[in-house]
């Protein structure tokens, strides 16, 4: 059973709205479809939601995050042993439209690499509230008596050289998240969404 990691529609104004559940091995090219779906009607800007959005593993991300931003360094990896450390990269693609990204206090992991990869590279506007601050990476290895240890062994630190770790993406206009029951019964009740159509739209004038 593939599990539908993201949603999408278009909104008034030609505004394309995205939102990633997750990411992990059929996020690619369900994000793919959507976005290639709002290109081909006219999109002019773009909601990115990541809010109760947990991450996932970063090569998923790094698919996924050509479609956003250039060809870039998204975050480092940095560990004890410079043999362990690495980058985390987008190796970009063109596009020319206004990326808006709507996070919230579930927003970790990759998901909070994403979007400060967007606020540092692109200047994407950031909307909602501080991310988790998951800002480690962790090798999950299994024992002989089938346990599992998880072992960190490096931390995240975002194209602006801050950590991510215990801190995450600081929005750039904080509002309180109502992304709950009522929201997803009625989404025009989505006070981040319609904020975030508000800036785009104001950013064309």
């Amino acid at each position: 059973i593939e599990v539908q990691t993201v949603e999408y529609e278009m909104k008034d104004g030609k505004i394309g709205y995205i939102a990633v559940s997750e990411f992990d091995d059929v996020t690619y090219d369900q994000f793919k479809t959507a976005l290639a779906d709002l290109e081909a009607q006219g999109m002019q800007g773009l909601v990115i939601d990541l809010r109760n959005n947990p991450g996932g593993t970063v090569a998923y991300l790094e698919d996924a995050a050509k479609y956003l931003l250039p060809d870039c360094v998204m975050a480092e990896a940095r560990a004890k042993r410079e043999e362990s450390s690495f980058t985390i990269n987008s190796i970009g693609s063109e596009y020319n439209f206004n990326i808006t990204c709507l996070v919230d206090e579930y927003t970790a992991s990759s998901s909070e690499i994403l979007a400060g990869a967007l606020q540092d590279i692109n200047g994407s506007l950031i909307i909602g509230e501080q991310t988790y601050g998951k800002g480690v990476a962790q090798n999950h290895l299994m024992l002989s008596d089938g346990s599992a240890v998880h072992i960190t062994f490096a931390e995240i630190f975002r194209p602006n050289g801050e950590s991510l770790n215990n801190i995450g993406v600081i929005p750039d206009i904080e509002m309180e998240s109502e992304f709950n029951s009522i929201v997803m019964t009625d989404p025009s009740k989505d006070t981040l969404v319609q904020r975030a159509k508000f800036e785009i739209l104001n950013e064309r004038k």
